[in-house]
């Protein structure tokens, strides 16, 4: 059973429990791989907004919590340098993406929404209990589901963790459900919204980013599977 691990949502999770590392002992038992965020980020280089408000979200104990599971991020790396992927320039939703495809049917370890651009994984929280597409019914009444369909969700309503755009106008609540309903919802909102504003949410939202791999982020969405 191949297990795909958000390395910063793991050790987050378990920064302060003393048993992480027997935890952590039990998982390696399994067949295993950690993704892990690179110090340096394609996506803020580039688009000055993208998380620009994460400093402001953070609480003291939420800091400390970051720096602890940072140091255990970085033993993970120095016992473990195996079972821990890295890119240049990229965050660890970019690497599980990929390895998602070289592992379809594996388990993917996350809360991270954005994981729901993908088909083919379980996703799970940190006990291994699934979750999907499901728990944002509570959020919107949009019928949405995982992959393309989820895409065209965030490119149209932006991402308010990552700080991406809302591309729609903010009092405008018919062209949403309008695009959503649609055979194709993500080919109608590209085709609606300005190209230019389309590529910047895009490269920022998707997995793994057209900054990273060279892709036109339109093509490399047009190309993904219905």
């Amino acid at each position: 059973m191949k297990i795909l691990i958000d390395a910063s949502y793991l050790t987050f999770k378990w920064a302060l429990r003393s048993q992480r590392w027997d935890w952590f002992e039990e998982m390696l038992q399994a067949d295993v791989l950690f993704a892990f965020d690179d110090d340096r980020n394609l996506r803020v280089e580039t688009y000055p907004f993208y998380k620009s408000n994460r400093g402001e979200l953070l609480d003291q104990r939420t800091k400390d919590l970051k720096a602890v599971a940072k140091q255990w991020q970085e033993q993970i790396k120095f016992f473990h340098p195996e079972r821990c992927v890295q890119w240049e320039g990229a965050e660890a939703d970019d690497v599980l993406a990929e390895l998602s495809r070289q592992y379809p049917n594996a388990y993917l370890m996350s809360e991270d929404h954005d994981m729901l651009q993908l088909t083919g994984v379980q996703l799970v929280n940190q006990h291994m209990e699934p979750w999907d597409v499901d728990r944002l019914k509570k959020y919107t009444k949009l019928p949405l589901k995982r992959g393309r369909t989820f895409l065209a969700y965030q490119l149209l309503y932006g991402c308010r963790t990552d700080c991406v755009p809302r591309r729609l106008f903010s009092k405008d609540r018919y062209t949403g459900p309008w695009v959503m309903s649609q055979p194709d919802p993500l080919a109608t909102a590209i085709e609606l919204l300005p190209r230019k504003l389309v590529i910047e949410s895009l490269n920022c939202l998707m997995l793994p980013s057209p900054l990273l791999t060279g892709a036109d982020p339109i093509e490399a969405a047009l190309a993904l599977p219905a």
